[in-house]
C-alpha cells in the first residue's frame, strides 16, 4: 500500500444525511418534551432560547480557546441550560436522552453512501489504519456511526464537539495527527473528505483525495483527486489501480 493512514470525514463522505433543525413541527415536539419534565416552553420560546444559548456558549468557547479560528461547541451544554432555565434540575441520563431525541426528530434520512463499506473493507484488508475527522457533534454521531456499522473500522476517531474546534482550523487536524503519530515523524497520509476542508491537507508528506458529491465537483481544482459518490465502487478501484489504496 502507499499510504498507511486514511482519514475520512463523516457527512457528506461516507454518510448522507438530511436534516431540518429549525422547523415548527420540530420545536413543537421539543416543547412537548421538555413539558414532560417541568420546564414549560411554547414552541416559539423554546426555539429562540436555544438559539441564544448556542450563541452564549460559542462566545464561552472563543473566551476559552481565542487561537482557535473555527470553534465548536458541545450542545449538550445548551439541552441542559434549557432545564436550568426554568428551574430544572434534569437527572443525569435525560440531557442525553432528549439530544437523542431531538436529532431523531430533525433528521428526515441517514445513510451510507453506495460502496462505501466495500472501500473501508478494501483499505482494512490491505492493512491499511482508517481514522474520522468529523464537524459532528458527539452526543448525536456517536449514535449513528453506531447505528450504521461504522465504528469497528475506526483506529481513531476525532469529533469537533469534543475539542471545542472545527475543520479548517488547522489546531482541530493536529490534534489527529498527533494521535497517528505520536512522534515528530510525519506520517504519510490519504485523506478523503468534502470540498470544504480538502484544502486544509496541504503537508508535503500527506496527499488529499476528495470523495464527493456530483454537485460539488465544480469546487475543486485540478490538482485534487476526485470521485463521485454515485460511482463509489468505481473509486475503490481507481483508488487501487493509482495504489492509493
Amino acid at each position: 500500500m502507499r499510504y498507511k493512514n486514511y482519514i475520512f470525514d463523516l457527512y457528506g463522505t461516507l454518510v448522507d444525511i438530511n436534516t431540518d433543525e429549525w422547523s415548527a413541527q420540530l420545536w413543537k415536539k421539543m416543547a412537548i418534551l421538555y413539558g414532560y419534565y417541568g420546564a414549560a416552553y411554547t414552541f416559539k420560546e423554546l426555539g429562540k432560547a436555544y438559539g441564544e444559548l448556542v450563541e452564549q456558549e460559542k462566545k464561552a468557547v472563543r473566551q476559552r480557546h481565542p487561537a482557535y479560528t473555527v470553534i465548536d461547541i458541545k450542545i449538550e451544554k445548551v439541552f441542559r441550560a434549557l432545564f436550568t432555565r426554568k428551574g430544572v434540575k434534569p437527572k443525569k441520563a435525560t440531557v442525553p436522552e432528549v439530544c437523542e431525541v431531538f436529532r431523531c426528530f430533525s433528521t428526515k434520512y441517514i445513510k451510507l453512501y453506495d460502496g462505501v463499506t466495500e472501500l473501508l473493507d478494501t483499505i482494512k484488508t490491505n492493512g491499511g489504519c482508517i481514522y474520522l475527522l468529523s464537524n459532528a457533534q458527539r452526543t448525536f454521531t456517536e449514535n449513528e456511526l453506531n447505528m450504521l456499522g461504522l465504528t469497528p473500522y475506526f483506529d481513531g476517531i476525532c469529533i469537533s464537539s469534543d475539542e471545542e474546534c472545527s475543520k479548517p482550523d488547522s489546531h482541530y487536524f493536529q490534534i489527529l495527527f498527533a494521535i497517528i503519530s505520536p512522534t515528530s515523524a510525519a506520517p504519510r497520509i490519504l485523506v478523503l473528505t468534502a470540498c470544504i476542508s480538502i484544502r486544509a491537507f496541504r503537508p508535503r508528506s500527506r496527499a488529499s483525495c476528495a470523495v464527493t458529491s456530483p454537485s460539488w465537483t465544480a469546487m475543486f481544482t485540478r490538482s485534487h483527486n476526485t470521485f463521485l459518490h454515485k460511482q463509489m465502487p468505481a473509486q475503490r478501484k481507481q483508488l487501487c489501480r493509482q495504489k492509493l489504496l
